[in-house]
């Protein structure tokens, strides 16, 4: 028999990054995690979003973190003898604008 025959994925993880340029001064950006646990039935995503603007001394940028809002994110760990369970208190979807300047 095939040492591969039993073999099974028990989780897929996948990151999505992605940046839109409008001009040289403005650009957009995306981000997406995606994780599917099988021996749990979970799925758990992740999305973050940002707008910036740059000037030639000063960058603007607006955030979005969290934006579906999770609020816990739990990570498990099964085997033949135990189940191991580690549960994470998030912080909320959030906004935020942030300034930088250049001297």
């Amino acid at each position: 028999a095939s040492p591969f025959s039993s073999t099974k994925a028990s989780n897929l993880s996948q990151k999505i990054v992605a940046s839109l340029s409008f001009s040289q001064k403005v650009s957009l950006s995306f981000r997406n995690e995606y994780s599917r646990f099988w021996e749990l039935g979970r799925q758990v995503i992740f999305t973050d979003l940002s707008l910036r603007y740059t000037a030639s001394r000063i960058e603007i940028e607006l955030l979005a973190n969290n934006l579906l809002g999770k609020d816990i994110y739990q990570q498990s760990t099964i085997s033949q003898d135990y189940m191991l369970m580690n549960t994470y208190k998030l912080r909320p979807r959030e906004m935020l604008c942030k300034v930088s300047f250049n001297f």
